[in-house]
This record gives C-alpha cells, structure tokens and sequence, in this order.
C-alpha cells in the first residue's frame, strides 16, 4: 500500500482530527477508508488537487466481510463521549452522528438487492448498503498525519466510482458535485493505474454507458477503457 507523508494535518480543524484519531484507536481503518469530498481534500497535498470543501458530511465506506465479525469496539459510545449526537431514521434505520460542525455516516457494498441498511457489530454501528462501493477499495492509500493514519481511496479508484454514481444521482446538485469532482481528478491521474482498476472490473452495458456519460461530461478521453 502506498503511504503519503505530508507536512502536518492538512490544516484539518481539531474536530475532525479528533474524529480521525478515535477511529484510528478502534483500528477502523484496517476495515474502512474515508471516502467521498473529505478524502478530495486529502488529495490537495498528495496530488495538489485544488478542491474547495462544501460540505459537512463525512462518509466512511466498509469492506462487506467486516460483517460477519464480533463486536471489538463501540465507535456509538465514543462518538458520544465526543459530543456526537446518534440520530437513526425510524422507517429505514439509517444512522448518522451529528455535531454542529459536521455528520457521519457510514456506507457499505451490496452486490445486489435493495439498498438497506447493515448493523456493522464489530464497530456497534450501522452502515447504508449501496453498490459500487467496492471500487473504492481498489488499490487504497494511506495518509500519515502526526498521530494516526487514514486510509483514502486511490485516486483513479475514486475516479472511477464517481464517473458511475454521478450518473445514478437523483438531485441534480449531487450529480453536479460528482462531475465537478471527475473534472478535478481528471488532470491528476496515472492512467495505466486507471486502466486496470477499469479493466478488473466487471461491468454491465448500463454501468458502462454511465462511466461513458460522464466522461463526455468532463470530456475526458474513453481510451482507458480499451487498453
């Protein structure tokens, strides 16, 4: 795994360090990486992606095995300890811990099915179950800052992800942030790294004119996947 060491925390603020710490002491990240727009702004020092943070959701995604295993470690009690707030929707049971700075949710692969939500026993949290998450797990990073280590998606993996989900978006803004997204990591990327993370994975025809409609979206070239 290749492991990036850059100079200081990222100007991350004390909140979200502490967040990452406590996560880190749960050993969460031999299981989970920081995904979506917070793992961008880790991105600006490893690549020098310029991205502009306008969110405060902070999404964790799961490897699915992590199921299957005992509980070691209550991340519900230590995120209360922290002043997080659990709060879990009734009708779908999707759980979520809020501050007034920020709120986390944690996501896992389904392969097939219905979108549900999985109690992950192991950290004592829930987890939404949605496809393509996987793909993040292709080739991960790792992050060292001055007192713990997040594990990110790589680049090209988390590239590659948001050229599908942009297109399932349902409200036009996500869909947009997604595409903004793929335009930012589109001048940064290895692109023998991302033909073979596209190359490895199974695709359908309808995931496959997804990745194609936001490519001629950001008008990035489909030679990566006929390598």
């Amino acid at each position: 795994m290749d492991i990036y060491k850059p100079d200081g925390d990222l100007g991350l603020p004390p909140e979200i360090l502490e967040l990452l710490n406590t996560l880190n002491d749960a050993d969460f990240f031999q299981d989970g990486l920081l995904i979506g727009s917070w793992a961008m702004l880790f991105y600006q020092d490893v690549l020098g992606v310029k991205y502009v943070l306008r969110t405060g959701d902070i999404d964790f995604a799961l490897i699915p095995g992590v199921l299957k295993e005992a509980k070691t470690f209550d991340l519900e009690a230590e995120f209360k300890a922290l002043g997080m707030e659990p709060i879990t929707d009734r009708e779908s049971g999707l759980q979520k811990f809020l501050t007034d700075l920020y709120e986390v949710e944690f996501l896992v692969h389904r392969s097939g099915g219905r979108e549900d939500v999985k109690l992950v026993r192991k950290y004592n949290v829930n987890a939404q179950a949605m496809p393509f998450i996987d793909i993040l797990f292709i080739q991960p990073i790792e992050i060292e800052l001055a007192e713990c280590r997040v594990r990110v998606p790589r680049p090209e993996a988390l590239f590659f992800h948001k050229l599908i989900i942009a297109q399932r978006r349902l409200k036009d803004w996500k869909k947009a942030k997604d595409i903004e997204q793929c335009a930012l990591l589109a001048e940064h990327l290895d692109p023998d790294c991302l033909s073979e993370i596209a190359g490895s994975y199974k695709m359908s025809k309808k995931t496959l004119a997804m990745v194609r409609a936001s490519c001629d979206a950001i008008g990035f070239s489909l030679d990566f996947l006929n390598p």
